[in-house]
């Protein structure tokens, strides 16, 4: 599994609810050469605050894939994803 850490900038006056991050999904484009771009898709699995300057907040959030969040509930619950499995058929 890809797991990305991502800069971010926002300016001062904007409001950043943490909470609301975390678990959205979101999509990255990678600049390559030769105009070339790839794509990431994922969601929010950690989101931090880092320094500030007079114009921006600087930010740090985690990027995995979506499976990443069942991952986490099979973990705490294993019979869930044979529960799924059988919904499923």
């Amino acid at each position: 599994m890809f797991q990305f850490h991502l800069d971010l900038l926002a300016e001062n006056q904007r409001t950043i609810t943490f909470d609301s991050l975390l678990g959205q999904k979101v999509g990255v484009t990678l600049m390559l050469p030769a105009d070339k771009e790839r794509y990431f898709h994922g969601i929010i699995s950690s989101f931090s605050q880092g320094g500030r300057d007079q114009r921006f907040t600087r930010y740090r959030a985690e990027m995995v894939p979506q499976l990443w969040q069942v991952q986490q509930y099979v973990s705490v619950c294993p019979w869930m994803l044979s529960a799924w499995w059988k919904r499923a058929d």
